[in-house]
């Protein structure tokens, strides 16, 4: 075993339909990092030693729809590409509580689902399409969540599917916390999971959209304020080359899966 901990977490397959969309949940083994959004603070990537990946496989076919591109220019008007068959992707949010109060987030699941929604507006630009399976509020143990307020999620991974359930995970798995440590979101890198905070700098479906482009294979963008990937503003543009890297991971995560 290498010095990370790496450790398998197994859950109880879970069945389930929704729509034309057959899924079972899997839970795999992997090195974790943290790809961070700032909210003025240092972005980069934090180790973690181990973490869970909530994963769906999915069968499904999507209908065509129009790819649009952006320029280059933050305020460019979007510009129709080409049609393209849309690629579904399962999507579980969470409202992540606590018997400590001064640890549970305050939001409700009706902002999850309206959050939800402006996720789809912004994707939908690549073609690929959210429909949320699970919108819930979870109740974690104080020991699970306090960790996240420091900037450490394995505590809480480390827990999940064992003192704690979580239901119906999607393919995509977002959590909404009080505290993210200093930072608006964050993602265990290589893992299918993103945390939010309470109180983000920027609109909260900006942050949660930024951390699912890591999900997607997305880098920060270094040089234009206007970018969903650009760390701790409100840009929502994708480039070409973004859509086609972020279509391209999905496809091979929803292939994988099968």
């Amino acid at each position: 075993m290498s010095s990370r901990l790496q450790v398998d977490v197994v859950h109880d397959a879970i069945r389930m339909s929704y729509g034309r969309i057959s899924m079972s949940t899997r839970c795999r083994r992997a090195e974790r990092w943290f790809a961070v959004e700032g909210g003025g603070s240092e972005t980069g990537f934090r180790p973690v030693r181990r973490s869970i990946a909530l994963v769906l496989v999915v069968a499904a076919g999507g209908a065509a729809v129009a790819s649009t591109a952006f320029g280059d220019s933050p305020g460019a008007q979007p510009e129709i590409v080409e049609s393209q068959p849309a690629i579904v992707i399962p999507l579980s949010l969470y409202v992540v509580r606590t018997e400590d109060d001064r640890l549970s987030s305050r939001r409700t699941t009706d902002e999850l689902l309206e959050i939800s929604d402006r996720i789809g507006e912004i994707w939908a630009l690549a073609g690929i399409i959210f429909d949320p399976i699970e919108i819930a509020e979870i109740t974690a143990p104080a020991r699970a969540v306090i960790g996240l307020s420091l900037g450490d999620a394995r505590p809480f991974l480390e827990q999940a599917g064992t003192t704690f359930d979580i239901p119906a995970p999607g393919l995509v798995n977002g959590f909404y916390i009080r505290n993210a440590g200093g930072v608006n979101g964050f993602m265990p890198f290589g893992t299918r999971v993103f945390f939010v905070d309470d109180s983000p700098t920027v609109h909260d479906q900006r942050v949660s959209s930024h951390e699912v482009g890591h999900i997607f294979g997305l880098s920060h963008d270094l040089e234009d304020p206007g970018r969903l990937m650009f760390s701790g503003t409100n840009g929502m543009t994708l480039t070409l080359d973004e859509r086609v890297t972020a279509r391209g991971v999905a496809s091979e995560l929803l292939d994988d899966l099968r």
